[in-house]
Parts: C-alpha cells; structure tokens; sequence
C-alpha cells in the first residue's frame, strides 16, 4: 500500500499534543514493554498492536480484544506486524467504537488487576 506514512514519535507525556497525534492515526504499534500506551491508544479510538510476548508488557494488553480494539503479532516478525497492520487498515470500526471498548477500565480496576498479579506470582513462588 503506497503512501502510507510512518512516524516514530518517541515519548510525549502532553494530553493535547497526544490527543492531535492520536486524531491522525490510524493504528498504534507497541511491540515491547506496553503499558500506558494501550489505555491512552484505545481510549482515543485508535488500535494498538502489540507484540504477543505477553509477559514482557505492563498488565494494560489485558485492554486488548483482538479483532475489535487492537491485536497481537509475532514478537519480531516483521511479515506479521505488516499483515496486523494492513488488516486495521482495512477495518471498518468507528473510532468510537473502539474507544467504547474500554470504557469500564478504570484506575481501581488497573491497581486491582496489579495487586492480584503480584498475589499470583507470590504464591507461585511459595510452591
């Protein structure tokens, strides 16, 4: 697909310029350590990919529905991530829509889901 344009931001932590720069885009693409980035992508209406090491993000790729706010490819297949991307290109969803998906996640939730995987990994640890 020609003229599709790329661009590496890099950090910023200003709610308007993140807005203007989410207004623009079509997918967001996080493919190590996703955090923060899933929530504020998704809650703008816009899809995230993330990489399918799971274990190496922060508990926010449980936002993920693949299919209707974001999805997985293989962590550093450069064909996968191409593929995930030109599907979202395609897709249909409203940006509305998928910010709709993430409605009900909350700050209480997110400590909630952070409290019981340090719970979980403490009595793994405890066998």
């Amino acid at each position: 697909m020609k003229g599709v344009g790329v661009y590496f931001w890099g950090p910023c932590y200003d709610r308007k310029e993140l807005a203007a720069l989410y207004s623009d885009a079509a997918v967001s693409v996080v493919p190590s350590a996703a955090g923060l980035a899933v929530i504020q992508s998704i809650s703008h209406g816009v899809p995230v990919l993330v990489g399918d090491q799971v274990a190496v993000h922060g508990p926010e790729w449980a936002a993920i529905t693949p299919g209707l706010n974001g999805d997985f490819f293989s962590h550093g297949d450069a064909d996968s991530l191409s593929k995930a991307i030109l599907k979202w290109l395609q897709h249909d969803l409203h940006r509305h829509e998928i910010a709709a998906t993430i409605s009900n996640w909350t700050g209480e939730e997110q400590a909630e889901r952070i409290v019981n995987g340090v719970r979980s990994h403490l009595r793994q640890k405890q066998r």
